[in-house]
């Protein structure tokens, strides 16, 4: 499959950093898991499958202190 993906002028990427969201663990532990992003990093969030409320809220949290420390971000 990457093969055939790499014929196709398409590139395979993978997240380095899961919160877990979907599992609900808390918005302080989704804040925790994130900020441990490094430059180069994906952070795998999570949209779908239920309630995604401490999601948004951790969002709120992390997205201006990691543009703070000097991140971006961009579409994938």
């Amino acid at each position: 499959m990457l093969a055939a993906a790499a014929q196709q002028g398409m590139h395979s990427i993978d997240w380095a950093i899961d919160p877990r969201d979907w599992s609900v663990p808390g918005t302080g532990h989704i804040v925790h898991q994130m900020l441990q992003a490094a430059p180069g990093d994906i952070i795998l969030c999570h949209e779908g499958g239920g309630g995604r409320s401490e999601t948004l809220q951790a969002l709120r949290t992390v997205i201006p202190r990691l543009k703070n420390r000097g991140l971006q971000f961009i579409t994938l």
